[in-house]
């Protein structure tokens, strides 16, 4: 599993990105409607991947086709570094936690 993170500030936002790999698109549709249903109370966009928009931020997941591996490109802009990182936590627990779920799936 490759996954890589990057944070940066400009204004007063802190730019957190990180890219996730899945094992089919299927994964990854899966994996976006599970995010959605975590921040269920907050609006949200799904036109173009997902956006959901935070009163301290913003969340964007776009899909990202890199040598037939399918991968989320997600982009945290956010106000609070501390509360921005804890974001990016539950999310890579929730790919985490779609990953085993999948592996026991076609076992």
């Amino acid at each position: 599993m490759n996954i890589t993170q990057e944070t940066t500030f400009s204004l007063d936002r802190h730019n957190l990105n990180k890219q996730l790999c899945f094992n089919s698109s299927n994964g990854y549709y899966m994996f976006l409607n599970w995010v959605s249903s975590e921040f269920d109370l907050f609006l949200q966009e799904e036109s173009n991947g997902l956006q959901v928009y935070f009163p301290d931020g913003c969340l964007t997941i776009k899909s990202a086709d890199k040598n037939n591996n399918f991968m989320a490109n997600i982009d945290l802009q956010y106000k609070f570094l501390e509360k921005g990182q804890n974001l990016i936590h539950k999310i890579e627990a929730l790919h985490s936690l779609l990953l085993n779920t999948t592996k026991t799936e076609n076992r």
